[in-house]
């Protein structure tokens, strides 16, 4: 519909209202519709020539914005995008018209860094180019994204295994987001503080409900698709797979907009790998692979490098894996991005070990996010647990261990809460003796 009026709309209308103008070659940027955006900026230009209907000031002001929309086509290269952002602040006088504050600066992407991160080895580059180049944007949007470039360092860091220096940039990002209502920012945040509270064992799901709350109470809706990967994502990596979500058809691409498409496949690879689907996985390597390319979007592609890898080793492909396993290490090695590794550990069994031999970096890392057998419960928490399993009444367990019934009971929430198991009273004993009898060696 938008195509159509903008091809059917008479030419001296549009060139009386530049703001119009402005306004639909944002929109078009955001359903690749590049050829007619092309065409709107070329008549915007011939409308603003000198000695027309507009006065300099507007003139410059309608050019800046010109130069704001413009830089959506250098989509993630942040110093082409950075060049154009100074120039609409030289120009422009007054904050944009084009860009709605309220909407999502990250076009419903989970993830800044998936986003922006381009090549091997400019890691640490990008995140000062973004730190340096926001601020600009930051002038002629009135704070559209705020937070972003706090975003993408936080979560650099989670990848590196920094996880104090993830922490406090999670903060960083929070504040500065909900200070200007950028939901988007916000959600991105969340994501890595939620992936960091699971490396650690901490429960997400009182976290993801608060953060759903938030978004409906705001009405940021495109916001809570994101929120599904975001889930999809956490569940996946405690192997619960979710191959039936409504994201994991076909059709759900239509929900997302282009730049998410990268992690929107990173995200179904991972749900792919969690259910089983090892063959479905590695019949998607050519066409994730080309995506990434055509998007530039390196983190994508190091963890479809893992995931294939996970999938090639789990079919018993060991040589195969390793290739893959290679590829990886020459996208993550020069930025340090070894925590991708780690979340997948357990599908690629010896052979990360053997990958990291001989890198004192990455070993430390895998060190740190190593799962005990006990899933990360105290001693006593452990002790409840087999007791729990055992269909050991509270009051049974509190006899035996001399403790308060009111204290149990505490344990058995946060030993659930820490396993991640829901529903009724008697239905998260049952999973717990299934995992206590699978997963735990007392």
């Amino acid at each position: 519909m938008l195509l159509s009026w903008c091809r059917d709309c008479p030419e001296d209308v549009l060139r009386r209202h530049p703001d119009a103008v402005c306004v639909l070659m944002r929109k078009l940027f955001s359903f690749r519709e590049i050829p007619e955006l092309l065409r709107l900026r070329a008549l915007l230009l011939d409308a603003l020539q000198p000695g027309g209907a507009f006065c300099e000031q507007e003139r410059e002001n309608y050019l800046g914005e010109c130069d704001l929309v413009m830089s959506f086509l250098r989509y993630n290269d942040i110093a082409a995008m950075s060049v154009l952002h100074r120039s609409a602040c030289e120009r422009m006088t007054r904050t944009t018209r084009c860009i709605d504050l309220g909407g999502t600066w990250t076009f419903g992407s989970p993830s800044v860094l998936m986003m922006f991160h381009r090549a091997a080895g400019q890691l640490d580059a990008e995140n000062a180019q973004m730190r340096d180049c926001m601020p600009f944007y930051y002038k002629v949007t009135d704070g559209h994204g705020s937070g972003a470039e706090h975003s993408m360092q936080c979560e650099t860091d989670l990848l590196r295994g920094d996880f104090t220096e993830a922490e406090i940039g999670c903060h960083l990002a929070r504040d500065a987001a909900l200070a200007r209502g950028q939901y988007s920012i916000l959600l991105t945040a969340e994501f890595t503080a939620l992936r960091l509270a699971q490396l650690r064992g901490g429960a997400t799901d009182a976290a993801l409900e608060r953060l759903r709350q938030t978004l409906k109470e705001n009405r940021q809706f495109l916001l809570l698709r994101t929120l599904d990967l975001c889930i999809a994502w956490l569940d996946a990596q405690r192997g619960r797979a979710g191959a039936d979500a409504w994201f994991m058809a076909p059709e759900a691409d239509a929900s997302f907009l282009d730049p998410v498409l990268p992690m929107l496949r990173t995200v179904q690879n991972k749900v792919l790998l969690a259910a089983g689907a090892y063959t479905k996985l590695l019949a998607r390597r050519e066409a994730c692979t080309a995506l990434n390319a055509s998007a530039h979007t390196a983190l994508a592609q190091l963890y479809l490098h893992i995931q294939l890898a996970c999938a090639e080793n789990r079919l018993g492909r060991a040589d195969a894996a390793r290739r893959e396993l290679d590829a990886a290490l020459a996208l993550a090695v020069p930025d340090g991005l070894y925590l991708p590794f780690a979340e997948h550990a357990e599908a690629l069994g010896p052979l990360l070990p053997e990958a990291f031999a001989g890198n004192e970096a990455a070993q430390a890392v895998l060190h740190c996010t190593a799962k005990p057998d006990d899933r990360g419960l105290s001693p006593r928490e452990l002790e409840i647990a087999q007791l729990a399993a055992a269909r050991r009444t509270n009051a049974e367990i509190a006899a035996q261990l001399h403790l308060s019934e009111a204290t149990v009971k505490n344990h058995l929430k946060r030993i659930f809460d820490k396993l991640g198991l829901d529903g009724s009273a008697r239905g998260k004993r049952n999973l717990l003796a299934d995992i206590l009898s699978e997963k735990i060696s007392p």
